[in-house]
């Protein structure tokens, strides 16, 4: 009778030896190097259990993922003969089990596979956390596309998602640097300070490997001048510094900027850098004056030492997005004439001022390059009237302006009041001239007498030649008279 007893308490315990033991508790799970605003989403696939370091897998046939894992996937489902709907899980592949879980995903995202999320957060910070998972087999999927295959979650784990692409996110220009004035193109004048920046996303992943440092080269046309002290990193409200955090150097027309990241203090596992600066338009300007960056970065396998020869690789984006920017500059061109405009009435020996208001306001200086060219002046020229004739006049920015002239040729009417010269980016031709010259006409004076001229003395011989005759005659008709009285 006792070994009767004896035999089933030995079957009761090798029956339920054979039921799986799921691991009680509830762990977080924590991504690092998460993109901002980006949502990620947990999917558990298998239950977990374990004892000790020892660690299986299971799936229940209610479990949504069963028809997928069952049907044609890398695992292989074993029957749990104690259990009704339970199969322990094995695979023999990691590689081949992962694709499978990307095509998955990829599924889920075409909507061609029904399959609700455990847990969907956004990332606010490049640290995202998902507390209170069931300890199990999971895999995580973002909107860029990442898939992360967790195995062992039985504790509080970290991973890091490596799906991010470092690279430019675009190059602007403003001519004042206020918020809503960035664009691709502005205009400006010689002298002119304008400003530019670059934005980049700057992780320390690049895919699955880590970022050693990140390398910005830009180049200002001929027609720009860097200022020197103006160049500023940000990331995020954080000003970088130099040398601790990025290094920089000018050669020639070209800056090169080099941020630190591996090994850099407090560099955030996710990034976005601003890089700004201000240039001056300078003397060299022409129309259309570029400014363009491009970027690359030398990276590392995270298994190796980067000071190691051989282990660092350089990487230049292959298909950035559009990193340059214009700055246009403009002029017109003056002619005078006499009485009408024709080809044949240029009329030279006018003098003219430009100012920026109808009446009073600033004086434009110019320059005199050559016979009949002129460009803005510098703060450091003094400048010269204008002398037409016919001159071009170059070196603005689009607005209204107005010319006074300050002297008239000889023999002609000097103006009254000023000319409005307006420029727009819709009125000039390639080379930023208006299309449509200034023309001015000169009308010829008229000749009016005045004290001291020719028609006082026209008078005067006339009263002259009235009084000769006058006593002429008088002198006729008293000779007679004389005579007889001296005879």
């Amino acid at each position: 009778m006792k070994k009767s007893y004896l035999a089933v308490i030995c079957a009761l315990i090798i029956a339920l030896a054979c039921v799986p033991v799921f691991a009680a508790g509830t762990g977080t799970l924590t991504i690092e190097n998460a993109t901002p605003d980006k949502t990620y989403s947990v999917y558990k696939i298998f239950d977990l259990t374990h004892s000790g370091d020892a660690y299986a897998y299971s799936i229940g046939t209610t479990s949504p993922w069963y028809d997928a894992v069952s049907e044609d996937s890398p695992f292989e489902l074993t029957k749990i003969e104690t259990s009704d709907n339970r199969y322990n899980v094995s695979f023999a592949d990691d590689a081949v089990a992962f694709n499978w879980l990307k095509a998955q995903a990829a599924a889920i995202e075409a909507g061609t596979l029904a399959i609700d999320a455990d847990d969907s957060k956004t990332a606010g910070t490049s640290n995202l956390e998902f507390t209170g998972l069931d300890y199990g087999y999971y895999f995580v999927t973002s909107e860029l596309g990442s898939v992360v295959t967790i195995s062992n979650f039985a504790s509080d784990i970290k991973i890091i998602d490596k799906n991010q692409a470092a690279g430019l996110t675009g190059k602007e220009v403003s001519a004042t640097g206020a918020a809503d004035s960035w664009a691709v193109y502005n205009n400006a004048g010689i002298g002119d300070t304008v400003y530019f920046r670059i934005k980049a996303f700057v992780p320390k992943y690049n895919g699955d490997k880590k970022v050693y440092a990140y390398t910005f080269t830009d180049t200002l046309g001929d027609g720009l001048t860097l200022e020197a002290g103006s160049v500023e990193l940000k990331i995020g409200n954080s000003t970088l510094l130099s040398p601790d955090h990025y290094e920089f150097e000018t050669i020639g027309q070209d800056l090169s900027i080099i941020l630190k990241t591996h090994g850099s203090p407090g560099y955030p596992t996710n990034a976005n850098v601003e890089i700004s600066y201000r240039a001056t338009v300078n003397k060299d300007a022409v129309h259309e004056n570029t400014n363009s960056v491009s970027m690359s970065w030398t990276q590392f396998d995270p298994a190796t030492d980067p000071s190691e020869p051989g282990n660092l690789s350089t990487v230049t984006e292959e298909d950035p997005p559009a990193g340059e920017t214009s700055t246009y500059v403009y002029g017109f061109e003056l002619n005078k004439y006499r009485e009408k405009v024709d080809a044949d009435n240029i009329l030279p020996g006018a003098r003219f001022k430009l100012y920026d208001a109808a009446s009073a306001g600033n004086e434009i200086k110019l320059v005199n390059l050559a016979d009949g060219q002129y460009r803005r002046a510098l703060s450091t020229e003094d400048g010269v009237e204008i002398t037409a004739g016919t001159a071009r006049i170059f070196g603005l920015a689009t607005g209204t302006y107005w010319l006074e002239e300050t002297r008239a040729p000889d023999g002609y009417n000097q103006l009254t009041s000023r000319r409005e010269v307006e420029i727009t980016e819709g009125n000039s031709g390639t080379d930023g001239y208006l299309a449509d010259s200034i023309d001015i006409i000169n009308k010829a004076g008229i000749t009016l007498p005045v004290t001291g001229g020719i028609g006082t003395y026209i008078f005067y011989i006339s009263g002259s030649l009235l009084v000769l005759a006058a006593l002429v005659i008088f002198y006729k008709k008293t000779r007679p008279s004389f005579t007889k009285k001296l005879n």
